[in-house]
């Protein structure tokens, strides 16, 4: 028997590896749609991400180039402290008291 080419061989086995995914092909195709939506869901997850982390930096190159701000944004509005309760340590405390 003469002997034959590795690229043949490697061929071979490749075309009887498809041939066996094809044989399991009606069972994968029912789970296609669930893994292509769930993949296509962590892909704009780690594309939001990223994108969060790139522009996160930009302000603080920007930061730097410019020198930190004296005063904060106008978008970054804060409530005030929370008013006591008469007596009570926490807002949890004087909850029974709304009679």
């Amino acid at each position: 028997m003469p002997h034959v080419p590795a690229p043949v061989r490697a061929a071979l086995g490749l075309a009887a590896v498809a041939v066996d995914q094809a044989k399991t092909l009606p069972e994968r195709a029912v789970q296609l749609p669930v893994l292509a939506a769930g993949s296509a869901m962590a892909a704009a997850l780690r594309a939001h991400q990223r994108y969060a982390a790139l522009t996160s930096r930009g302000d603080e190159v920007i930061a730097r180039l410019r020198g930190a701000p004296e005063e904060p944004p106008e978008w970054a509005t804060f409530d005030g402290p929370p008013a006591a309760a008469e007596g009570k340590s926490s807002a949890f405390d004087a909850v029974g008291d709304q009679d």
